[in-house]
């Protein structure tokens, strides 16, 4: 983590106990496969909007949430995008989420610093992109099939396009192809 007060409940956050868990009149906060859930660690904050463990890029077409485990390629992969300009970076390691009036929007938390944390080489600075409408997640962990089914989760009422990719030389790629698609 980039930042020390911590994911333990910084930044007004309350952990979610159950993709069930809602705010006062609203829907379900986050509803998907379980381990695309556990992989987000999705929080609640006091301010109505939802913190998520993820790499967060702007692109033309919108926001890209990066989820996966701790070391499985979050930033590597958003380096990847970063480096052909096609991308800015929204938020690395931490994005929250606030319902847009089309859907949910991805921002950096307040504070955030400026900076990418990549293994084994270390914090870089960025510009951080700004706000960016969420239009997909990708779930680095290992594909369910060579041709998979569509699979989405519900993030604030709205439902979210997903695609599972392991990381690897080609994911940036193949990625930016279907993002557009």
């Amino acid at each position: 983590m980039l930042w020390g007060r911590g994911w333990q409940g910084g930044y007004g956050a309350a952990r979610m106990t159950s993709p069930d868990d809602v705010a006062p009149g609203a829907g379900p906060l986050v509803v998907g496969a379980a381990d695309l859930i556990e992989a987000m660690s999705p929080m609640r904050r006091e301010d109505g909007t939802i913190a998520v463990r993820a790499t967060a890029l702007a692109m033309s077409a919108g926001a890209l949430l990066i989820v996966g485990a701790p070391g499985s390629g979050k930033s590597g992969l958003a380096a990847q995008f970063l480096r052909t300009e096609k991308a800015g970076l929204i938020a690395d390691d931490i994005a929250v989420c606030l319902q847009g009036s089309a859907g949910p929007i991805v921002s950096a938390p307040r504070n955030a610093p400026a900076l990418i944390e990549l293994r084994g080489i270390g914090l870089l600075p960025v510009t951080l992109a700004p706000a960016t409408p969420l239009r997909a997640v990708v779930f680095l962990s290992p594909s369910r099939a060579r041709l998979p089914e569509t699979e989405d989760v519900t993030l604030l009422g709205t439902p979210i396009e997903v695609v599972r990719h392991p990381y690897r030389h080609d994911a940036a790629a193949k990625i930016a192809l279907w993002f557009v698609a």
